[in-house]
């Protein structure tokens, strides 16, 4: 068992390991956020709503299980609940006709 399963095992029923699994997960985490966004700003959100979602959901977590694929099937849950952005600077499809 790896330390961070280790950690995630104690955290599923305590919240003072939280520190040693955000330490031990965010360098994972956050770059998979990024790339599932695709956008810097939306990354960053992502990442925050998959570790509430991990903090809710941490009882589910099954000792022994990886906590590495645990967390991002929180991060995919995550992605799903991010409201989406709109894009402040789009203009409606056909917009620029006659502007030529």
């Amino acid at each position: 068992m790896s330390g961070l399963d280790s950690s995630m095992e104690r955290y599923s029923g305590d919240v003072a390991p939280f520190d040693e699994v955000y330490a031990q997960l965010a360098p994972v985490l956050y770059p998979f956020c990024l790339r599932l966004a695709g956008d810097r700003g939306l990354g960053e959100e992502i990442f925050q709503h998959c570790f509430v979602h991990m903090h809710r959901a941490r009882a589910s977590y099954i000792p022994g299980s990886s906590a590495v694929g645990w967390a991002g099937s929180a991060g995919a849950v995550a992605v799903q609940r991010t409201p989406p952005r709109k894009n402040v600077n789009a203009e409606p499809f056909g917009a620029h006709v006659g502007r030529w």
